[in-house]
């Protein structure tokens, strides 16, 4: 069991993660399990996901289309950059991983998208004031009805208050 789920209570029987050490030559199915188990436990109540710089959640990079299921996908250069532990660059940062598709994301009940730091602001706003598009795979998360956004004011700094207001709260709050 995870530190996190520790401390919130959920027991190893509700924890479903991919596996990045699954052989190649099995992968395609391993990819189908996760989603089958998903269905089997009647979907996901709750998902968490952070945004990347680049618009991407999970690991669902730019140019991901909205009908896309869990895979194995390679990862952007920025992404490789954020996500690089070595101090001498990318060379052992994965070039690739398995993702949950955005499909897969969208039939979950509820979702809170997590968007904090100044280096979010400019991606964040275009998720929040522009169309949903394939090149910013996070805006498709604004089409759910029950999506959440939870940022910080550096996130959020460039967003249109009035706009974001008209959107979030259509009638007066009481």
């Amino acid at each position: 069991m995870t530190r996190a789920a520790t401390v919130l209570g959920i027991q190893n029987h509700n924890i479903h993660l991919l596996n990045g050490e699954t052989p190649r030559t099995e992968i395609d199915e391993h990819c189908r399990q996760f989603e089958a188990r998903i269905q089997a436990a009647g979907g996901i109540d709750f998902q968490i996901l952070g945004v990347g710089i680049n618009g991407h959640i999970a690991f669902n990079e730019p140019g991901t289309n909205r009908e896309s299921l869990t895979r194995r996908v390679e990862l952007s250069e920025s992404t490789r950059q954020n996500i690089q532990s070595s101090p001498e660059g990318l060379t052992d940062t994965p070039k690739e991983a398995l993702t949950m598709g955005i499909s897969s994301i969208l039939d979950a009940k509820e979702i809170a998208m997590l968007a904090i730091g100044k280096h979010k602001s400019k991606i964040l706003q275009r998720i929040v004031e522009s169309p949903p598009s394939i090149m910013v795979p996070a805006s498709f998360l604004l089409s759910h009805p029950r999506t959440v956004i939870y940022t910080d004011g550096a996130a959020g700094q460039l967003l249109d208050r009035q706009r974001v207001e008209t959107i979030w709260f259509p009638s007066p709050l009481k």
